[in-house]
């Protein structure tokens, strides 16, 4: 009886110790955030997504895509930063705005029929409601690869008949939060082919 008891004991001690690990792995975020879409909960979504991060670096990133192909003379350098300033400003406000309508259920069909930068990431909304996410819900999610080392990752997920998100994640105290898409660019440029189809 008594060797029952410390084989019970020992087993709870792992099944405690292995969801502890669990609970501070990217993995984890990465459910986590799919569950957060599933349910609609902004608040879940903002613990493992900086959002303010992700939509900040999103919009540092297509701007910068945009302004190589501007004039590179001293005397517009100053004119490009202004513009680059304010472009980069309203850009992460419509991010920001349309992730969190999106996240919560709100996107409608006029949202992703405006064609921006969300309407190339998400998917269309179906239903009634057009709140329905079946491409991006956790059971259709899949996680691909995930690389770390201490306090960074980088996952690879499959998302919208096969296009692929590439997240780089920082960990910050025990847990972990997605601060950029880096592979924006190769998004953008797939959606803009498949548009001017």
């Amino acid at each position: 009886m008594k060797r029952l008891i410390i084989i019970i004991t020992g087993m709870v001690i792992c099944a405690a110790a292995g969801y502890w690990w669990f609970n501070t792995t990217p993995r984890f975020a990465l459910w986590k955030i799919a569950t957060s879409i599933k349910q609609e909960n902004w608040e879940g979504f903002n613990a493992y997504v900086d959002v303010n991060r992700l939509t900040q670096n999103a919009a540092t990133d297509m701007v910068g895509m945009a302004s190589k192909s501007m004039d590179k003379s001293e005397a517009s350098s100053i004119v490009t930063k202004g513009l680059k300033a304010l472009v980069s400003i309203k850009i992460k406000r419509a991010l920001n705005d349309g992730l969190e309508s999106w996240v919560r259920g709100e996107y409608t069909e006029k949202d992703h029929a405006k064609k921006g930068i969300l309407s190339a990431l998400l998917a269309a909304p179906t239903g009634s409601k057009g709140t329905d996410k079946p491409d991006n819900s956790p059971d259709t999610l899949g996680l691909e690869s995930i690389s770390r080392d201490k306090n960074h990752a980088t996952a690879v997920i499959c998302i919208n008949n096969g296009q692929r998100l590439t997240l780089e994640m920082i960990k910050t105290g025990s847990s972990w939060k997605v601060i950029r898409l880096a592979n924006l660019k190769d998004l953008l440029k797939d959606s803009s082919e498949k548009n001017s189809k």
